[in-house]
């Protein structure tokens, strides 16, 4: 999350004291992340993170990457996919 990740102090969330999140810099790379607990809260909120774990693993990072990029250009926002 690119305002989680700029915050000073400790942290609260559970997925940046993550060893391996801070090796790989993504969970979407982690093999673990269907089933880790310190996601469970990602994977409820926002449904979409498993179609883009899944895609990661089709196309790879890079390919993942620019994919979010024409999203964000046509105007997708975050928001639109978080389920209340």
């Amino acid at each position: 999350c690119p305002i989680c990740t700029k915050l000073e102090g400790d942290l609260w969330c559970e997925v940046l004291k993550c060893e391996k999140v801070l090796e790989k810099k993504s969970c979407l790379l982690c093999e673990e992340f269907p089933e880790c607990p310190r996601t469970e809260y990602q994977r409820g909120r926002y449904p979409f993170v498993m179609e883009r774990y899944e895609r990661v693993k089709e196309i790879g990072f890079d390919g993942h990457l620019k994919e979010e990029r024409e999203r964000a250009e046509a105007g997708t926002l975050l928001n639109d996919n978080r389920k209340y």
